[in-house]
């Protein structure tokens, strides 16, 4: 069959469409076996839809480069089919090629402009890789093809408004809204679709601005919307901008009276009746206090704003009885906020509860005069609320005591295990935190959450093997434990491996751990694409609309960010150290050309064993079983470790982090490393400006500042002076028009009493004078008591820089510091005099708890 001649005979074109339908159906086996029936014909064995149509079935068997090779001799044999390219484009949006993907559904419609299923998918990929243009205009041909569906209305209501085009997106819902409605829906109840439309159509006046327009909206088709708690919510917001307070009162009101616990309603009820004093707000407490007597937040308020005094005291001394008594295990949790706000409640608080346990250890009550005796479970959770108390007040030795007290009065209080493991990890101590969460463990074993809590501990006391076989438990048998948690995307347990791996020195495997944790996210991006053509079939636009940008800022996550700030670590720690073993290969006598011909045979070396890789990998790539291995081999330890641009490597994880968490301080300090150990003097410039709009005086920008400095004092002559005048302005400024000497006095002098920002300016003064040894070694192993921001991290990395010999041999100072330490952090043992991990590679071990 000729490219130009692509008509079947009538029995072929029969068992096309038959292929067609199985392909729609799902039967792709079916659809393969007509497939070549058809091509078993000598006239047809060119026939290009054919070839294309069995490359697409082939597809979804998993058989993926024989399909990509039956479409491609399928589009070879007739280009002009639309047939051909549509399948090319399925082909290559299977494999999340999507620009090749959109190309092919391009050229498509180029032979068959109006296939409507071709244009619906064009229109997918365009919003999935957030072309909203493309989009804009793909879906406004659908809405001229089809005018008469809601869907194609919606469509394109939705890529104006993602183009920020309000005016027209609301002129198409007021033009939609003649089109609605659904025969099957009783005349007195509302359309669940046209419900949503009308709450889209709210959402997007309030977001153009149209805030006049959004309230008559609301007045006129609120007996549509079938979300009344969504409407009138939003109605007293609208309201209170307009200073229609009284109306605002009412709708919040009715709102508090549904779900009095709404901590949004009480605080709207706050802007409608304007209390802005401790004395107005305590009125209104008072008042709801009275009318929803049960609610716990509107207590909890009231005790928030009351000053010490006996209401306060009777308030705390009902509240804390009446959970005492019922066994609340997170009494203490409701109570942080108003303690942290005042410390001084924080003491009473205190009072109470150790009353209380007096009482119940000598009559079990808690008051001589009460009447009725209190169970023995009130006894347990009153020792378990007091150890709560006590660990947030850092007296770890004092919660201890009371919850060994707990354990021996009741042996089988699993929260009280917890509890104690927390209370030990806090108190530096994360291998005995592990034995006892792995105790409490052993209480339940079918308790999915302590075993994952248990698994967490495990691994912060490097206890990698017995981490994994408490995982194992909740896992069926016949997988790998890694690769099922993988499968799940159990992104907790990778980042707290990861690190485990960067303590015991396995690079490679703690980079798999953060290459895992990256792909979950693009696959949590990829999974949107089902979402594109079900939202607008379903009618759920402003949900929809919430996923998308949602999805855009999915990389800010807090699970993404400690991945990508891991990897970075690591690998310009894996530059270091190849750069220090390069440093160490050349000796100083050698002259430069010698130089110049050993760099040359490396590289040659270097690029002979790239192709021999590339070689095999082709070969390997041959067999399809062989396919998934390789997939399982690019997250190989010993290939990521062993990467050749370490630093190019970490900018992948730099630039995401540098478009979704440009607020957070640690994304600039660490694009700062990189960029200088890459030479680029004005990024790195970029990177301490940026740093300095979020916190100019953090530690670690001052660090990055003085460093600068430094590198650049050190820089040639440069040829571009432009740059050069850029890079010396920018200086200027950081320094406040000073000398670097004078810029760390004076921040010094202002942070003299926060213990980071003291390590981070001594540090810095070090590198400006190294001389000046003794006085910069006195300042930073300073401990006294009127310093804020002692912590059991800030400590141990004071122990580490004084280890690492940064301010030459210090042992007198690094015992008198450890000294310190231990005497705040008694049950720390890294401030021990010999730590105990220090001799040896393996941690001690934690026997097994059945």
């Amino acid at each position: 069959m000729s490219g130009a001649d692509q008509k079947l005979p009538q029995k072929e074109a029969s068992l096309f469409k038959k292929v067609l339908r199985a392909y729609e159906q799902k039967q792709y086996k079916t659809g393969l076996k007509y497939a070549k029936q058809i091509l078993q014909n000598p006239k047809c064995e060119r026939h290009g839809e054919t070839l294309c149509m069995k490359g697409l079935l082939l597809n979804y068997l998993g058989k993926k480069e024989e399909a990509l090779d039956k479409v491609k001799r399928g589009l070879k044999c007739n280009l002009q089919s639309h047939v051909c390219w549509h399948v090319y484009g399925l082909v290559h949006r299977s494999e999340k090629e999507f620009g090749t993907a959109i190309k092919a559904y391009v050229n498509s419609l180029r032979i068959e402009k109006d296939n409507q299923t071709v244009l619906k998918d064009l229109a997918i990929l365009q919003v999935h890789i957030r072309d909203f243009e493309g989009f804009c205009d793909t879906r406004h041909k659908l809405l001229i093809q089809n005018g008469g569906r809601r869907g194609s209305w919606i469509g394109y209501a939705l890529a104006c408004h993602l183009l920020n085009d309000y005016e027209t997106a609301l002129q198409v819902l007021s033009t939609c809204r003649g089109t609605e409605g659904d025969p099957n829906t009783p005349p007195n109840r509302p359309d669940p679709a046209a419900s949503e439309m009308r709450c889209y159509e709210l959402h997007l006046l309030i977001e153009a601005g149209h805030k006049e327009e959004a309230l008559s909206f609301i007045e006129s088709q609120s007996k549509n919307i079938v979300d009344k708690v969504w409407l009138w919510q939003t109605k007293a917001e609208l309201l209170i901008e307009f200073n229609r307070r009284s109306e605002a009162q009412r709708l919040y009101t009715q709102l508090l009276a549904s779900n009095p616990d709404n901590i949004a309603y009480v605080e709207g009820l706050e802007k409608c009746i304007e209390v802005f004093s401790s004395e107005a707000k305590l009125e209104l407490y008072r008042q709801l206090k009275e009318k929803h007597n049960r609610s716990q937040i509107i207590l909890i308020r009231t005790m928030s704003i009351l000053p010490i005094g006996p209401e306060l005291e009777g308030l705390l001394d009902k509240f804390l009885r009446k959970n005492l008594n019922k066994g609340m295990p997170p009494l203490w949790n409701t109570l942080k906020f108003m303690c942290a706000s005042d410390p001084k409640k924080a003491i009473l608080v205190d009072k109470l509860a150790t009353g209380y346990l007096l009482n119940l250890e000598q009559n079990c009550k808690f008051h001589p005069d009460d009447r009725e005796f209190e169970p023995p479970t009130t006894y347990s959770w009153t020792l378990y609320f007091l150890a709560g108390l006590r660990d947030w007040q850092e007296k770890h030795s004092s919660a201890l005591e009371l919850i060994n007290k707990l354990i021996e009065h009741t042996p089988t209080h699993i929260e009280a295990y917890m509890l104690k493991a927390r209370t030990m990890k806090r108190a530096g101590d994360p291998i005995e935190a592990a034995k006892v969460i792995d105790e409490g463990r052993s209480l339940d074993t079918a308790d999915r959450f302590i075993n994952n809590k248990c698994a967490k501990y495990l691994l912060r006391a490097d206890q990698v093997d017995l981490a994994i076989e408490r995982m194992t438990e909740f896992i069926r048998e016949g997988r790998s434990t890694l690769e099922h948690l993988d499968d799940y995307q159990t992104s907790w347990f990778q980042i707290e491996l990861a690190r485990t791996y960067i303590r015991q020195d396995k690079r490679g495997h703690a980079l798999r751990c953060c290459h895992q944790i990256a792909g979950h996210f693009e696959d949590f991006f990829e999974d949107q694409l089902d979402f594109h053509a079900y939202c607008i079939r379903k009618t759920t636009l402003t949900s929809y609309v919430s996923l998308l940008r949602f999805e855009d800022n999915l990389r800010s996550h807090k699970f993404y960010f400690q991945a990508a700030i891991m990897a970075i670590e690591i690998y310009v720690s894996l530059h270091d150290r190849a750069y220090q073993s390069q440093s160490e290969e050349f000796d100083e006598h050698m002259t430069q050309d010698m130089i110049k011909k050993k760099k040359k045979k490396q590289l040659k070396e270097q690029a002979k064993n790239k192709q021999k890789s590339k070689t095999a990998s082709q070969d390997v790539g041959k067999n399809d079983s062989i396919s998934d291995d390789k997939e399982q081999d690019k997250f190989e330890p010993s290939k990521l470790a062993s990467t050749a641009d370490p630093l190019g490597e970490a900018m992948k994880f730099i630039t995401p982090l540098q478009n979704f968490a440009i607020g957070r301080i640690e994304t600039h300090t660490h694009a700062y490393e990189v960029y200088k150990r890459k030479h680029k003097y004005l990024l790195m410039a970029q990177a301490i400006k940026r740093g300095m709009k979020i916190d100019p005086d953090n530690p670690a920008i001052h660090t990055c500042i003085i460093d600068f400095v430094l590198q650049i004092s050190s820089l040639p002559d440069m040829d571009n002076t432009l740059i050069t005048k850029i890079i010396f302005m920018e200086k200027s400024k950081m320094l406040a028009g000073s000398d670097p000497f004078t810029y760390t006095n004076e921040y010094l002098s202002k942070h003299q009493f926060s213990l980071p920002h003291i390590v981070a300016g001594i540090q810095s003064m070090h590198q400006l004078q190294p001389d000046n040894l003794e006085q910069n070694l006195e300042n930073i192993i300073t401990l006294d008591d009127d310093l804020q921001g002692i912590t059991l991290e800030i400590c141990v990395k004071v122990c580490k820089l004084l280890e690492s010999k940064t301010f030459g041999q210090c042992t007198t100072q690094l015992k008198e510091y450890r000294e310190k330490c231990r005497k705040l952090y008694p049950l720390a043992p890294c401030f021990n005099p010999i730590p105990p991990l220090a001799n040896s590679v393996e941690p001690p071990k934690i026997e097994h708890v059945n």
